[in-house]
């Protein structure tokens, strides 16, 4: 791939973002002897080593999401638009990060930003910020919990000791809240068919400037459809070469099926040079 267009070609969808690959963090197997250890991925340590206040704010990794933000999701709030559900394919292609990161990213450009965990599937944003899961989402639509009364501030998540000071100082972290799953029900499909649900986002649009939701892979699972149908846009986040092409197509399928549109795709976890080789050829520079 050479060129935004090209991908657009390739994928059939808009592009609203483009992501740099950043190493992956390893740790060594403790069971065995130094000489034979094992190096595994730490897939949650790869996770938190991949927000945005964890890199410098001149990083590439950190201004390809900050010049998005600015760019594109922020944007659309003069088009009164301000509800976004990030979805895939499949899973690992980097959905919740990216969830996480567009969420810090416009806090920091001093937007009040609510992020929703509504991954049915599996659940991560509480063990990203190291909070406690409960209550949460489901404590309100399918409990009595009043959904402000479970919206975790920049107080309830920035004395980590996961993260100490590099969270608590990264600009604009005091527009960030967060909502995380809450219990697991024994069946999740009635969550996003609930009534209520639709008031709860209403409520949510008002209060904040930016909400954000991450929710399960399309093509796992057919809940996320009834959630889709409340929010302003639907995006896809797509890991070019890992996952099948087709399966993002049929992705795009589900969604038109339904009679939802899809607003874009975020492409993650592209390599360095084929980064820049495609910043150049599509933007000049």
């Amino acid at each position: 791939m050479d060129s935004v267009k090209e991908i657009e070609t390739y994928l059939g969808l808009r592009v609203v973002g483009l992501i740099p690959h950043i190493e992956r963090r390893t740790k060594k197997l403790k069971l065995l002897p130094p000489m034979f250890a094992i190096r595994k991925v730490d897939r949650l340590g790869v996770m938190r080593s991949r927000l945005l206040f964890n890199h410098p704010k001149d990083s590439l990794f950190t201004e390809s999401y900050i010049n998005m933000a600015g760019r594109y999701f922020l944007k659309q709030l003069y088009m009164q638009t301000n509800t976004f559900l990030f979805s895939s394919s499949d899973f690992n292609e980097g959905k919740s990060i990216t969830c996480c990161n567009v969420a810090l990213a416009c806090a920091y450009l001093d937007k009040k930003t609510l992020l929703v965990e509504a991954d049915l599937e599996r659940p991560s944003i509480n063990r990203v910020f190291d909070i406690t899961r409960n209550p949460g989402l489901t404590d309100c639509v399918i409990g009595n919990t009043p959904w402000r009364g479970i919206v975790k501030k920049v107080s309830d998540y920035t004395n980590s000791k996961v993260y100490g000071e590099k969270l608590s100082g990264f600009p604009g972290i005091k527009n960030l809240d967060l909502i995380t799953f809450g219990q697991i029900l024994r069946d999740n499909k009635t969550l996003f068919g609930n009534p209520k649900l639709p008031i709860i986002i209403n409520e949510m649009k008002s209060v904040y400037d930016v909400v954000i939701f991450d929710c399960s892979p399309i093509l796992k699972t057919d809940d996320v459809l009834s959630l889709a149908k409340h929010v302003s846009g639907v995006f896809l986040v797509y890991q070019l070469g890992r996952i099948n092409r087709g399966n993002l197509r049929k992705a795009r399928l589900v969604l038109e099926k339904n009679e939802i549109d899809c607003t874009g795709v975020l492409v993650n976890d592209i390599p360095i040079n084929d980064y820049y080789r495609i910043l150049k050829n599509s933007y000049g520079g």
